[in-house]
């Protein structure tokens, strides 16, 4: 093979993989698979992308009644919209009731990159769906 194919073998690889079609997932309600927390009666899943990783990723939390996590932050702004029951989000590096609000179902918290926060459910099951672009974590605040 010369040069010349070589070139223009490779380059429609290139062109190829750059025009491929978008690849669509989907999951389905019965499809998720909630793992266990560190804070008791919170649990996780991520639906689409990696939180460890650069990208977007879409990461559900439930909250079995009265649970709760304590102060944190992540290290990038996240968009939360309360899907079920109903959320308290405070903002702080204690957690203080007094500078909580209630979110019920449908509502929707845009939490800045490096913003502490903390949240608790009610008296029923919640769930949260967070969007971000990774790589993210969470670090805990003292108390």
């Amino acid at each position: 093979m010369n040069k010349r194919t070589l070139f223009f073998a490779a380059a429609s690889i290139f062109v190829t993989a750059a025009h491929s079609e978008p690849t669509v997932t989907a999951t389905m309600p019965g499809d998720v698979k909630w793992e266990e927390s560190p804070f008791p009666g919170v649990e996780k899943t991520v639906i689409s992308g990696n939180q460890a990783g650069p990208g977007l990723y879409v990461s559900r939390t439930k909250f079995a009644p009265a649970s709760k996590i304590g102060p944190h932050t992540h290290p990038d702004t996240r968009q939360a919209t309360v899907l079920s029951g109903e959320l308290y989000f405070g903002f702080g590096e204690t957690f203080d009731t007094s500078k909580a609000k209630r979110y019920p179902a449908g509502a929707q918290i845009t939490v800045p990159a490096n913003t502490p926060h903390f949240l608790w459910a009610t008296d029923r099951e919640a769930i949260l769906q967070e969007v971000g672009v990774g790589p993210s974590g969470m670090t805990m605040l003292k108390k």
